[in-house]
């Protein structure tokens, strides 16, 4: 049992940090303080890895390269997640008006069709999309009139529904 010279708490010896025999400070009290160190000397501590990084190049090139190769799955999930924050279908951005195309959109990222990523689109099972407001009719925008088609499955479709009428 030792007493932290900070807070004043007898505390367990594993509540102390392995360091030096004379560093009296739990661990709750040593990490908040240097979280507050840390706080109030941020240009300092950038400054000080800035000179590191010039002067240790080739150092700091070699541990960006591992931690790129170590961590691949994790930034390319990052990556996805991006992208569909982002993404565009047919126009409409995420932010697409429609609560059930906001829907498809998060839910949906690949074409459901041939299974590819790029280049989205919305398409209306019933054929009544945006573009029939101009006809006076409103777009079927519930869930199961839309899927998810990339531009070329999306265009060979209209195609063959073109070639039936």
């Amino acid at each position: 049992m030792r007493k932290c010279t900070k807070c004043e708490i007898i505390k367990k010896e594993e509540d102390f940090p392995r360091t030096r025999p004379g560093d009296n400070w739990c661990k709750k009290c040593k990490y908040e303080y240097n979280r507050q160190w840390r706080k109030k000397n941020r240009e300092k501590i950038n400054a000080t890895e800035k000179i590191w990084r010039y002067k240790n190049w080739d150092k700091y090139l070699e541990s960006q390269r591992r931690y790129y190769h170590k961590n691949i799955e994790e930034r390319r999930e990052y990556g996805r997640k991006a992208y569909r924050k982002r993404i565009k279908i047919n126009g409409y951005s995420s932010s697409f008006k429609s609560r059930n195309g906001v829907k498809i959109l998060s839910k949906m990222d690949k074409c459901e069709i041939c299974g590819t990523r790029d280049k989205l689109q919305i398409h209306h099972k019933d054929n009544q999309g945006r573009f029939n407001v101009k006809n006076g009719l409103k777009p079927n925008n519930k869930l199961t009139n839309l899927q998810v088609l990339c531009i070329s499955c999306h265009s060979s479709l209209h195609a063959k529904l073109r070639r039936k009428s």
